[in-house]
């Protein structure tokens, strides 16, 4: 088995009846952790595909071992065929630790379903092409969708078949959680801020000239966004053109994003710049070397 592969073991009950539900929860399994894979793909700062392929079927019990088709499709991920394993490697860790939050008792399942997606956000730190580009979060509302589908999957069998989840790695053990509430996280995630600061190189679209308080526009990610800068001892000097700045430079600053997930359909994300570093011209950018993006809110 290599990084890219993962097992679904299930060990059935053979007296008991509708046999068809060990088929339906493997065929259930599946779609969910590809779902899974999905939104992790999404948050990746690299365009990938990935698919989930059958590789073969044990007998006996039911042993189904898949895995991982990694597909790169911006020209520069490309130039970097490492990058494939990497992402498969954290889909099959993803799927681990997505299983384990269930294991857990569920008296707390806000704070299970905030520490997978910090799980996740630091296996994405792996995956770097350039300085430009960084991992994203993965919203909570969509991770306990994603808990409740597999949940759900799991309920299929009875209390006497065994599921076991297994990868190069580990293996681990898991089951039905009855007492995972999915109508208890929506009441705890849904409208709920979250905020997070990182070291970040933004490429300036469309500086704002006149004002301290009207937006700027940058790229970000691939992804164009509009944000406020905050700093206004950097403002002053830059509206006193004591800082030189044209399109397409780059600063090296402090980004604050919030997210407020809505009914867990609508993500509104805001952007602001608390503090602005320096002014990187365009023909250097590329050879920044930050490192460690991630700062702590205070």
């Amino acid at each position: 088995m290599n990084d890219n592969q993962f097992e679904i073991y299930i060990d059935y009950d053979k007296e008991s009846e509708n046999p068809e539900r060990v088929f339906l929860s493997l065929a259930k399994l599946v779609s969910e952790f590809s779902n899974f894979d999905n939104l992790v793909c999404e948050s990746l700062p690299v365009k990938v595909n990935n698919r989930i392929v059958l590789d073969k079927v044990e007998d006996g019990s039911v042993k189904a071992v898949f895995r991982q088709l990694i597909e790169l499709v911006d020209d520069e991920s490309l130039a970097n065929l490492d990058l494939k394993g990497i992402v498969g490697h954290i889909l099959v860790k993803g799927k681990h630790k997505l299983l384990e939050v269930l294991n857990e008792e569920q008296k707390d399942t806000t704070s299970n379903i905030k520490l997978l997606q910090e799980d996740i956000f630091e296996m994405s730190k792996d995956v770097r092409v350039n300085q430009l580009q960084t991992a994203k979060y993965i919203p909570p509302i969509k991770l306990a969708k994603c808990l409740e589908g597999t949940n759900n999957a799991l309920g299929y069998l009875t209390v006497k078949d065994k599921v076991k989840y297994i990868t190069k790695e580990t293996s681990l053990d898991t089951k039905f959680n009855a007492a995972f509430s999915m109508a208890y996280e929506k009441t705890q995630l849904i409208e709920q801020n979250m905020t997070k600061t990182y070291k970040a190189i933004l490429v300036v679209k469309k500086p704002d000239l006149l004002s301290d308080s009207s937006q700027w526009e940058f790229k970000y990610n691939d992804n164009c966004i509009k944000a406020r800068i905050e700093d206004s001892d950097w403002l002053s000097k830059f509206q006193n053109r004591e800082i030189s700045i044209q399109a397409k430079d780059c600063i090296e600053c402090d980004l604050q994003i919030q997210t407020k997930d809505i009914t867990g359909i609508k993500t509104e994300v805001i952007y602001t710049v608390t503090k602005v570093y320096k002014v990187v011209p365009y023909n250097q950018h590329r050879q920044l070397n930050i490192h460690g993006n991630q700062i702590k809110p205070q």
